[in-house]
């Protein structure tokens, strides 16, 4: 009842588990073209995994994750929210160039995070967001065009 997971524009593929329910992928967001407004074509995608939870410590509490991401650095790449606001993260070697990313790039090894939040309600959202384009500006490979998670614990 609170995970839902979206994407635009359809068809899209939605964050999902893989078979032994070890982590959740965002797919791979390649190929999926489309004509923009002005009839080009276009693979910008965001999609979005969302969790609501309810921190009921009062001194509040914290979201535990391990994510891996593939894309073209600082353009695509995993922008964490919590309760519609970018999250920024501390790490900014992972994060690449553009601040709103939480990883971008080629990141083939498992990072860890830990995320505070205070005590009530929140909208966790996890969305992996691709620009236009489908290979680097430098023609360098992007991967898979996907972000992988490993949701610890919501310490609550």
């Amino acid at each position: 009842d609170n995970v839902a997971t979206y994407g635009t524009p359809q068809p899209c593929s939605p964050w999902k588990t893989d078979e032994f329910g070890k982590m959740i992928s965002s797919g791979n967001q390649s190929g999926y073209p489309h004509k923009n407004a002005w009839g080009y074509n276009d693979e910008t995608v965001d999609v979005s995994l969302s969790l609501i939870t309810q921190i009921t410590d009062l001194t509040g509490g914290s979201i535990r994750f391990e994510y891996r991401v593939e894309s073209e650095k600082g353009f695509d790449g995993l922008v964490v929210y919590i309760n519609g606001m970018t999250q920024a993260n501390p790490d900014t070697a992972s994060a690449g160039r553009n601040p709103k990313m939480w990883g971008s790039g080629l990141l083939h090894k498992w990072r860890k995070s830990i995320i505070d939040l205070p005590f009530g309600r929140h909208d966790i959202r996890f969305s992996y967001q691709k620009d236009a384009n489908q290979y680097s500006a430098d023609g360098t490979d992007v991967g898979v065009d996907g972000a992988y998670l490993k949701l610890s614990l919501i310490h609550i």
